[in-house]
């Protein structure tokens, strides 16, 4: 392996590779820390492999400023660490020369250095063994997949992320879910207690009007695959889900590189959200987010170390009062609170209402609040007393609305959004 490359290009195009190497990875997999780099006439391939995402990124002078020279294929493969930091030791406007080479002491190495003065070079060790990276998909079949715009897509998983499950054994929970069908996305995430839902409409949100299609994008992944994307510029993402007798991935195309997502589980069902955001509530009002900020901190402020010691739920009751205009948030534990939150508007029957529920539900009210302004919440008391969730809306007015309704347009994609929060109710 031989060829000449700028800096600033070979560390813009190892990033990834780097990242994924190296975070989130599977304890004791064998090719964790490794990056593989090849060589030929054309290009430059560099891929790594965690055990749960593995991905492949093409440097060439089409793809980005890379300064090009091809002089002998080859494949080192090195450790992902190390070639950061031997990058990041030289300026990123100069030029290296890159070799692969033969050491008779230590063995094969890969050898950088400047090209204006072949004194100052940075050698790394390579490997002795190849990685097996899984085969990336070709073709069309068992395949669905999207073309969505990059930046909504970051936009939607960075809204309801903070809500995806961490328990092992509710392993749905560990997946989000991407919804798509025309010109509207949804993304959700969940616990199985409390759920967040961002809808996304507009023509700029996909790349054509998709078939309706759902895909479940594993937590795990998730933080590393956002980073990735977060640092490119281009402005569509493909997804595609392969499905077949032998084979369920997931995977993400950018125009230099292709990502795959390994390890899921082909039987996850998730729920049906639409059966709690199209509910006929009983209660509704409206309030300010910024009531709940300090109001809200605290009920947290409650949940005290020996409370968490004794691993008990922390409650915070919620009482409307809509004749005196008010709504008192309180917990009752060891520590006590009790702070007003202002009524805007109420709709529903009975001089007054309440709920109980999680105060750490109560305090991301305001919390996942991109913005000043209210909200509409909305509750169903049944005659049983089965306890139904309590639903949130955002960008709602200061009067109560058919929360369908309630959305705004988000400039920066020119896109309608509808975002909303909804818990469980506990027992008093």
């Amino acid at each position: 392996m031989k060829f000449k490359a700028k800096v600033s290009g070979l560390t813009a195009g190892t990033a990834a590779a780097i990242e994924v190497a190296t975070k989130n990875v599977v304890k004791d997999f064998e090719h964790v820390d490794k990056v593989r780099v090849a060589c030929t006439v054309d290009e430059l391939s560099v891929q790594a492999w965690n055990g749960r995402m593995c991905i492949e990124e093409i440097l060439s002078d089409l793809t980005m400023d890379l300064g090009w020279e091809h002089s002998k294929d080859g494949i080192a493969c090195v450790n992902a660490k190390d070639l950061g930091r031997v990058l990041s030791s030289f300026k990123p406007d100069v030029k290296l020369d890159v070799e692969l080479k033969d050491n008779k002491d230590s063995g094969k190495e890969l050898v950088l250095s400047l090209e204006s003065d072949k004194k100052q070079y940075q050698t790394l060790p390579c490997y002795d063994d190849e990685i097996d990276f899984p085969s990336m998909p070709k073709g069309s079949d068992g395949v669905k997949e999207i073309n969505i715009n990059r930046g909504v897509f970051l936009r939607g998983v960075g809204k309801i992320l903070f809500a995806a499950g961490f328990e092992e054994q509710r392993e749905k929970y560990l997946y989000w879910v991407l919804r798509a069908e025309g010109e509207n996305a949804r993304f959700a995430a969940g616990t199985g207690q409390r759920f967040a839902i961002l809808d996304v409409e507009g023509k700029n949100v996909f790349g054509a009007k998709p078939k309706k299609h759902t895909f479940m994008m594993p937590k795990a992944q998730t933080p590393v695959l956002v980073s990735i994307l977060g640092n490119l510029d281009d402005d569509n993402i493909t997804i595609k889900e392969i499905k077949n007798d032998n084979v369920f991935q997931l995977a993400i195309e950018t125009a230099r590189q292709k990502m795959l997502l390994l390890g899921m589980n082909p039987s996850i069902d998730w729920i049906d959200e639409n059966v709690v955001l199209s509910a006929d509530y009983t209660f509704k009002f409206v309030t300010e987010i910024s009531d709940w900020k300090y109001a809200s901190k605290g009920a947290t402020a409650t949940f005290d170390e020996q409370l968490k010691k004794e691993k008990r739920p922390h409650k915070a009751h919620v009482k409307v009062h809509p004749d005196d205009g008010d709504l008192f948030i309180s917990t009752d534990h060891r520590m006590k609170s009790a702070r007003k939150v202002g009524l805007i508007d109420f709709k529903g029957d009975g001089d007054g209402v309440e709920f109980v529920a999680g105060s750490s539900y109560i305090s991301e009210i305001a919390e996942n609040a991109d913005e000043d302004g209210y909200i509409q919440m909305e509750f169903i008391k049944t005659v049983d007393e089965k306890r139904k969730p309590v639903l949130v809306r955002y960008f709602a007015a200061d009067k109560v609305a058919d929360g369908s309704t309630l959305s705004r347009i988000n400039a920066s994609s020119d896109t309608k959004e509808s975002f909303s929060i909804f818990f469980s109710q506990l027992s008093g």
